[in-house]
């Protein structure tokens, strides 16, 4: 896996000036039917609205039809939003969604952004192929809706994506939750569904969720990773260098008390992807990763294959903090060096030691070196990580391999 540097033409023939715009645009053109090439987009957008209406904004087209293209697209700038109202607040550096391909495409520009629900992505909301693309600009967001979407690259993917690297950082917080939401979040795609493949990337952005309203009212679902948020498809030759955390940038310095109380909360964090339900192979992390209930070095839960995967980053289940801590009342915690939980391994690597601890907890806790729990199968599977566990539940298992 390699950096991405394009080259791009920063006066170009197609060129746009800064503006500043409402409500539903693409920064070159709404509607793209042929093809763009060698253009550039600067964003210039402060906005500060109380007006109850939505945002659907991109960088270079709004809509991408089915045989349309876009290459060596280059944008940069910032956007700036504030929407108080219960709306939606849709951005993406160079395509919105439609199923025409992508192809030597850049993002620079930085968004910062406070609305009720977001959808939030470097390169595209929704597109069809996406090869050889990068992202450096950093996203944040503070939501209190129902529904977040935020990634790199691409939110949704159902076909390819293809030697694309991020390395902007992504921060997300959530100020209170109605227990109805969700949250899907990545260095590279949020939602990987099948059919979709996502392959060759490199996500070097630090992802952070946190709590601001200190009232632990978190989103009842959520996936988080570094490469895929939840995972449908194929992920196949990936690597993340950078944290992934669920509210503690430094870990027993800034963990606020937080409550983690709803039976039906399936928090699932990972260091490649938050949730597995398709195949994962040839993938790594490097980076470290500290969350709630299912918490893996690759994967927070996988429901399918993991197949030749390797972790190096330190995994943190957080349940303690010094004075600063968390609890589970209602959810056991899963934590292993490799996923929380497993289904079917098939050559599995764990470098990184494990770390976990508990504050008030009620529920008993599985922390192994490999899966903190296995329901299929398991084979050539190795931990070289020491666990480090405190935990004030007797019916708590801590195993080298599998709890």
């Amino acid at each position: 896996i390699t950096r991405h540097t394009l080259a791009h033409t920063r006066t170009p023939p197609a060129q746009a000036k800064p503006f500043d715009t409402t409500q539903t645009m693409g920064g070159l053109v709404y509607s793209n039917y042929g093809s763009i090439d060698s253009a550039e987009f600067i964003f210039d957008i402060n906005r500060d609205d109380s007006r109850n209406h939505d945002y659907n904004i991109a960088g270079i087209a709004s809509y991408n039809a089915f045989g349309a293209s876009v290459t060596n697209a280059y944008a940069h700038g910032h956007v700036d939003i504030f929407q108080e109202n219960n709306a939606f607040v849709r951005l993406s550096g160079i395509v919105g969604t439609g199923p025409g391909k992508m192809e030597n495409v850049r993002n620079e520009t930085s968004f910062n952004v406070t609305a009720y629900n977001v959808e939030l992505a470097g390169i595209a909301r929704a597109t069809g192929r996406v090869v050889n693309c990068a992202n450096t600009g950093d996203i944040k967001a503070n939501s209190w809706g129902y529904l977040q979407r935020i990634a790199g690259i691409v939110l949704t993917n159902e076909v390819l994506v293809d030697s694309c690297s991020n390395s902007g950082n992504i921060h997300f917080a959530y100020s209170s939750s109605l227990g109805a939401d969700s949250v899907a979040m990545a260095g590279i795609v949020a939602l990987n569904f099948g059919g979709g493949v996502v392959k060759n990337v490199l996500n070097e952005g630090r992802i952070l969720m946190e709590d601001i309203s200190r009232e632990g009212n978190y989103p009842s679902r959520y996936g988080i990773g570094g490469i895929v948020g939840l995972n449908w498809g194929l992920v196949d030759s990936t690597e993340n260098g950078k944290p992934v955390l669920h509210e503690c940038p430094n870990f027993y310095n800034e963990c606020e008390y937080s409550h983690v109380e709803t039976a039906r909360s399936t928090f699932s964090i990972g260091g490649v992807s938050g949730k597995n339900f398709g195949e994962l192979k040839n993938s790594k992390n490097l980076g470290r990763v500290a969350g709630f209930t299912n918490v893996g070095g690759v994967a927070g839960l996988s429901d399918s294959l993991l197949e030749n995967v390797n972790n190096r980053g330190p995994v943190y289940g957080i349940s303690v903090s010094y004075e600063h801590y968390a609890y589970t009342n209602t959810t056991e915690p899963y934590v292993g060096g490799i996923a929380g939980r497993c289904n079917v391994v098939e050559g599995a690597y764990n470098e990184a030691p494990i770390f976990y601890g508990y504050a008030a907890q009620k529920k008993s806790s599985h922390i192994g070196g490999v899966c903190g729990n296995l329901k299929g199968s398991m084979n050539q599977a190795y931990n070289i990580g020491d666990i480090y566990s405190e935990d004030n539940v007797d019916s708590s298992f801590v195993a080298g391999i599998v709890a």
